[in-house]
């Protein structure tokens, strides 16, 4: 019934358990995920910055990523659903990349990106206003039971 989560840093190396891991498996319980994995890769800011560019190219065709996108906090790709995964004992939720420049000067807000992170690998969106809004309060929610159980 566990899950597997796996936290990279920016140079490939496994990060020990610690807090951020720890409320990782926090959020995976409050969501009541079973037996689900998540790859969470621990970025530099301009390195997040880059890899926003380049999956934009790609998602996009070729076109340019819009101006203003200096900073990237948080990036989700979700699993390709039926893709085999035989090194995994655990269904992948899927990749989040996370600033790691964020989370070692704000724990906190480290763990609301990488909450938001989840829901989108979960499926949340939030083009629609009334989409943001309702994944804000999830977002919250979830932090407030991962705050209070920290």
């Amino acid at each position: 019934m566990e899950n597997h989560v796996k936290i990279w840093n920016v140079y490939g190396a496994r990060v020990p358990r610690g807090r951020f891991f720890d409320a990782m498996i926090l959020l995976f319980k409050i969501l009541k995920l079973r037996h689900r994995s998540v790859d969470i890769f621990l970025l530099r800011g301009k390195d997040m910055v880059h890899l926003k560019k380049r999956s934009f190219l790609n998602a996009s065709h070729g076109k340019k990523l819009p101006q203003g996108h200096r900073v990237v906090d948080v990036l989700a790709f979700p699993a390709t659903p039926h893709f085999p995964h035989p090194e995994e004992t655990h269904a992948p939720l899927g990749e989040m990349y996370l600033n790691y420049d964020i989370l070692k000067a704000d724990f906190g807000r480290g763990v609301l990106l990488a909450i938001h992170g989840v829901l989108h690998l979960l499926g949340y969106r939030h083009e629609r206003e009334t989409d943001a809004a309702r994944m804000e309060q999830k977002e919250h929610v979830l932090w407030r039971r991962i705050a209070s159980l920290d």
